[in-house]
């Protein structure tokens, strides 16, 4: 058991830190290539586009994809090897029961589907609240 708990501790910690590594490499080239997009722009653009949001936006969005790629995709391949892992030792142990949660797993699967484009409605209208009300402040 200890030996599977060094494997395990070192395993996640090497995770989390190359999510966390890959993520700030790819929100830094990210606010490179923003940057250099936007003053590459034409002069008339920054008259159709509130150029004070601008900063707030992609700092905010940066952050939202660094999160994204750091903590969330890595609650992603965790909850996705509990849950295989679960089913391997349910059917090894009890097929039967392990039947039974796949008969549920459908329902519960559309349910999260339901609640994840919910979320996701709510977060690109606070998203847009945020840029307004820092185009404002600004």
């Amino acid at each position: 058991m200890g030996i599977i708990t060094a494997i395990v501790l070192v395993g996640s910690f090497l995770q989390n830190w190359l999510l966390l590594k890959s993520s700030t490499n790819v929100t830094a080239r990210l606010k490179t290539n923003y940057l250099r997009s936007v003053l590459s722009q034409e002069s008339a653009w920054f008259d159709q586009e509130n150029y004070t949001e601008l900063s707030s936006r992609l700092g905010k969005e940066c952050d939202t994809i660094k999160g994204g790629i750091g903590q969330k995709f890595g609650q992603i391949i965790y909850s996705f090897s509990m849950c295989a892992s679960g089913l391997f030792v349910a059917f090894y142990k009890g097929w039967s029961l392990a039947f039974a949660m796949l008969g549920i797993a459908p329902i519960i699967l559309i349910g999260m589907g339901i609640f994840s484009s919910v979320m996701m409605k709510r977060s690109s209208v606070t998203m847009r609240a945020y840029g307004q009300s820092a185009g404002y402040a600004e």
